[in-house]
C-alpha cells in the first residue's frame, strides 16, 4: 500500500466515522499536534487520546 492509499483511507474512515478503521490506520503512539489557535489545541499522546481528545469532543 502507499502513502497515498493510506490517506485516502484515513479520510474515508473519518467520513464514515469509522472508529475501528482510525485505529488499523494510527499508529498506537501516535502524536497528534493540534495548532494551539484551533479548539482542542495541544499536543495528544496515543491513538485513543487522539480519537477521544481531537475527533469526539
Amino acid at each position: 500500500m502507499q502513502n497515498l492509499d493510506i490517506v485516502r483511507n484515513l479520510y474515508g474512515a473519518f467520513a464514515a466515522r469509522d472508529r475501528k478503521a482510525i485505529l488499523e490506520i494510527f499508529d498506537p503512539n501516535i502524536i497528534w499536534m493540534q495548532n494551539e489557535g484551533f479548539p482542542g489545541g495541544g499536543i495528544y499522546i496515543g491513538a485513543e487520546t487522539v480519537i477521544k481528545d481531537v475527533f469526539e469532543p
